[in-house]
């Protein structure tokens, strides 16, 4: 990303990596079970249609507010706000990781009987809500907003 030899496109492509991989280390079944492939093999019924966990985790539970991006960042911003990490601190990857296995591996993150209820999304969405505002604060103070802000 720093490289100034390397062409714009390069850096973006490296930058929009970074920001992926720092997302996905957010979502607590990137850091999950390998034994079920982090919740991809662990199916579920939700709202009487199949998925499996991982799933539900990466998107389903937030897609079904049935909020737009504005709608969502207006939530989020709402939030009480994570303390401020600019820079960030040595080892905070690890750290992001270890605190997503510490989730998966909590009781009752994997429901029993392999149903969905409402009350396991009202329980796990401020989780997954409260990840990406920890996100959100960990790129958006640091070169990669700024970065991204210039490459669009």
């Amino acid at each position: 990303m720093a490289d100034p030899k390397r062409s714009e496109a390069e850096r973006r492509q490296a930058l929009k990596f970074v920001v992926h991989l720092a997302g996905d280390m957010h979502q607590p079944l990137h850091a999950g079970s390998a034994r079920d492939r982090g919740g991809n093999d662990y199916q579920v019924s939700w709202r009487g249609k199949g998925s499996n966990l991982h799933s539900l985790w990466d998107s389903g539970m937030l897609n079904a507010q049935g909020l737009d991006e504005d709608a969502w960042l207006a939530r989020l911003r709402a939030l009480p706000a994570p303390a401020p990490v600019s820079p960030l601190p040595a080892g905070a990857p690890r750290l992001w990781a270890e605190q997503s296995c510490k989730l998966a591996s909590a009781p009752g993150f994997y429901p029993q009987g392999h149903v969905i209820e409402d009350a396991y999304v009202a329980a796990h969405l401020p989780t997954a809500e409260a990840a990406q505002l920890r996100l959100g604060r960990c790129t958006a103070g640091g070169a990669a907003q700024r970065r991204l802000r210039r490459w669009g």
